[in-house]
C-alpha cells in the first residue's frame, strides 16, 4: 500500500447551525442501572452505546477521499463516503486506538483488551484474539502484512489469514507502528523506546532520548521521524537517531507525512506542525483540545482527530474544522425528532442541538448561559417546539429558531409541551400554568391548581394529560382542566401513551403508573430511583429513563433492567423504533440503543 494510506497515532434565537459536532462526556460504567430487576436476556445485536463521550477520536484512515474512517471511545468508529460520515456498528464498547488497511473491504480496527475488529466492506467482525494486550495503534504496508503494538511490548503480525505474536524483547508499551513493506517495519514506545523490524526479528535502535514516542513515519529510508512526549521529535537520516528542535513542548501524538518535505504533526492544546525539509513551523488548527491522529491523501487533503469529537480537515491552506467537540458541561433536559435523521436535544445554558443519527450540530438558541430548555416537542421538523425558564417558548421553522410571545412572567418555568398538530401545543409549568398555542398566539388556560406541572401528552386534542405532583393528574376533555388520582404517592416526572387506554407516568422513588381508559393503577418498576423521562413506539415497547443511568424497559405488563454504559443521570428517552432509541441526560450525554 501507498505511504498515503495508513498512520501510526495514539491516541440568537435568528441564528442558523454554528458549528457541527460529535460531542464525547465523560462517563462512568456502569454494571447495573436499576434494583432488583430481572435481568434481560442476552441482546448481542442490540445495546445502550454512548454517542458522547467527551474524550477521544484515536485514530484516522482512509482508501482515499471518499473513503475515510475513524476510531475512538466506546467502539465508535465513523465513515465518510465523499458526502456524508455515518456511524458504523461496531458490535462492541471497547475503545479503539488505532485503523488500518489495504482497501475498503479490508480494514482492521485495534484497542482495549484485545480488540481486533476486521471489516470485510459490509460488517466489522470481532476476531477474538487470545490476548489481554491493550493495542495501541496498527500498520500494514501490504494487502497481507500489518503488525498491532500494544502493552507489554506486545506486537502481534497479521499474514495473509492469522495473526501471531512476535517477540519484540522489551516490556515496554509500544504506542506507534510504521512498516514500509513487509520486511522494514519501526515501533515506538515508551521511555524513548524505538524498535526495528528487519530479517524477520525486532531490536532496539540507539536510544536518544528518555521521552515517551507516540508516532512514527518513514518517507525513505533517510527520513523517518517518531514525536512525543513534551514536543520531542527524533530522526533518523540514515545513520544514526538525533533529537530534533520541535519548537513546541506540547505533547506530539502523530505523524504523518505526503512526501519528505511534507510532514505533519499533531498533539495536545492543538498543535500541529508542519515540516519543509527544514524546521518545525506551528500551524493554525483553530481548535485547543488534544489532536490525538493525524492522515491524508495528499499534502493538500489532510485530516486530523482529537478529543471533544474534533475532526479537522487541511486543504492545502488552512485548517478547517469538519465537526468540532465543544465545552459544553450542561445537562440536557429532552430529546425529540421528526425522523432518525432529524433529532433534537435541548437543555442548559439554553443549549439546542441537532442530529442526524450520527453527527449532531450545535443550534444558536439566542439564549444566555442563565437559561435552561426543558422541554421539546414538534409537529414536523419545519414546525418544532422548545420551553424552559422564564416563560420562553421557542419555535423553529427549519431555518432559524425564534423568540414566541407567550404572555407569562419572567419568573416562570415552563417544563412540558406536547401538541396535537401545529395549530393546537400545550405547554405547563409553574404554579399550574397552561398555556395553549392556536396556531396564532398562546392563550393562558385555566388549570384549577397552582402546583408546578412538570410534564403534559395526550393521545388526541380532547385528552391531554398534565402531571401535577405528587397525587393528581390533571385531564383535558377538550373543554375543560380537571384532575384526577394518580394512585401514586409519589410526584410523577414524565408521561406517554400508546393510544387513549394504555397510557404510563414515571417520577420519583421509581413510582409507575398505567392508564387504562377509566382509571390510573400503580405498577412495580423494580427501582427507587427516581425516573425523569418515558417514551415508546407502542403499548409493549416503552423506555424510561432516570438516576445514574437507570434504564428500564416496559413490555405492557413488566419492567426490566437495561445495562447502560453511564451513570449520568438521564432525563429525556425518544426514538425511531424498539431498536433505535436515544437518552439525554447530565454532563451532556447522549447514549443510543441500537445495533
Amino acid at each position: 500500500m501507498s505511504g498515503s494510506q495508513c498512520n501510526d497515532m495514539p491516541r440568537k434565537r435568528h441564528s442558523q447551525v454554528t458549528a457541527i459536532i460529535l460531542l464525547v462526556l465523560p462517563v462512568l460504567l456502569c454494571g447495573s442501572c436499576g434494583e432488583n430487576l430481572e435481568k434481560p436476556a442476552e441482546e448481542p445485536l442490540f445495546f445502550w452505546k454512548l454517542q458522547t463521550t467527551g474524550e477521544s477520536f484515536n485514530d484516522v484512515w482512509g482508501t482515499g477521499e471518499n473513503d475515510i474512517f475513524i476510531v475512538g471511545e466506546g467502539g465508535t468508529i465513523l465513515n465518510f463516503d465523499g458526502s456524508a460520515w455515518s456511524e458504523m456498528a461496531s458490535n462492541t464498547t471497547k475503545d479503539l486506538m488505532g485503523i488500518c488497511g489495504s482497501t475498503d473491504s479490508l480494514v482492521f480496527a485495534v484497542g482495549d483488551d484485545g480488540t481486533v475488529l476486521e471489516y470485510n466492506g459490509i460488517d466489522w467482525n470481532d476476531l477474538v484474539l487470545d490476548t489481554p494486550t491493550n493495542f495501541k495503534k496498527i500498520w500494514g504496508s501490504t494487502d497481507s502484512v500489518f503488525f498491532a503494538v500494544g502493552t507489554g511490548g506486545s506486537i502481534y503480525l497479521h499474514d495473509t489469514l492469522t495473526w501471531t505474536p512476535l517477540n519484540s524483547k522489551t516490556s515496554r508499551t509500544l504506542l506507534g507502528v510504521w512498516s514500509g513493506s513487509d520486511t522494514i517495519a519501526y515501533a515506538v514506545g515508551t521511555g524513548g523506546t524505538v524498535l526495528k523490524y528487519e530479517n524477520s526479528q525486532w531490536n532496539a535502535e540507539s536510544r536518544v532520548t528518555s521521552r515517551t514516542l507516540f508516532g512514527i513515519w518513514q518517507d525513505s529510508d533517510s527520513s523517518v521521524f517518531a514525536v512525543g512526549e513534551a514536543g520531542t521529535v527524533i530522526r533518523f537520516d540514515g545513520e544514526a537517531w538525533s533529537l530534533e528542535d520541535s519548537g513546541t513542548s506540547h505533547t506530539l501524538y502523530s505523524v504523518w507525512a505526503d512526501g519528505e518535505n511534507d510532514f505533519f504533526a499533531v498533539g495536545t492544546a492543538g498543535t500541529i506542525l508542519h515540516y519543509d525539509c527544514s524546521a518545525w513551523i506551528p500551524m493554525n488548527s483553530r481548535v485547543s483540545v488534544s489532536l490525538h491522529g493525524v492522515w491524508g491523501t495528499s499534502s493538500n487533503n489532510v485530516f486530523a482527530v482529537g478529543a471533544g469529537g474534533v475532526i479537522l480537515i487541511y486543504n492545502g491552506f488552512e485548517w478547517n474544522r469538519i465537526t468540532a467537540g465543544m465545552a459544553v458541561n450542561h445537562e440536557y433536559r429532552a430529546i425529540w425528532g421528526s425522523s432518525g435523521s432529524d433529532i433534537f436535544a435541548v437543555g442548559g445554558g439554553g443549549t439546542i442541538i441537532h442530529g442526524n443519527g450520527a453527527l449532531w450540530e450545535i443550534m444558536d438558541s439566542g439564549l444566555g448561559e442563565q437559561h435552561t430548555l426543558h422541554a421539546v416537542w414538534g409537529s414536523s421538523g419545519s414546525n418544532v417546539f422548545s420551553a424552559g425558564t422564564g416563560g420562553i417558548v421557542l419555535k423553529y421553522n427549519g431555518t432559524i429558531w425564534e423568540d414566541m410571545t407567550t404572555g407569562i412572567g419572567e419568573y416562570q418555568t415552563l417544563y412540558g409541551i406536547w401538541g396535537s398538530s401545529d395549530i393546537n401545543v400545550f405547554a405547563v409549568g409553574t404554579e399550574g400554568i397552561i398555556i395553549n398555542f392556536n396556531g396564532a398566539v398562546w392563550n393562558l388556560m385555566e388549570s384549577g391548581t397552582e402546583r408546578t406541572l412538570r410534564a403534559v401528552w395526550g393521545s388526541d386534542e380532547n385528552n391531554v394529560f398534565a402531571l401535577a405532583g405528587s397525587d393528581s393528574i390533571l385531564h383535558y376533555d377538550g373543554f375543560s382542566w380537571n384532575g384526577t388520582s394518580s394512585s401514586t404517592e409519589y410526584a410523577l416526572n414524565s408521561i406517554w401513551g400508546s393510544s387513549p387506554v394504555n397510557i404510563v407516568a414515571v417520577g420519583k422513588v421509581g413510582s409507575a403508573v398505567v392508564y387504562d381508559g377509566s382509571t390510573w393503577n400503580e405498577v412495580t418498576s423494580g427501582t427507587v430511583r427516581e425516573l425523569a423521562g418515558l417514551w415508546g413506539i407502542d403499548g409493549s415497547n416503552i423506555f424510561a429513563v432516570g438516576e445514574y443511568g437507570t434504564i428500564l424497559s416496559f413490555n405492557g405488563s413488566s419492567w426490566r433492567h437495561m445495562t447502560c454504559p453511564t451513570s449520568q443521570t438521564l432525563y429525556g428517552v425518544w426514538g425511531t423504533s424498539a431498536t433505535n432509541v436515544y437518552a439525554v441526560g447530565e454532563s451532556a450525554t447522549i447514549i443510543r440503543y441500537a445495533r
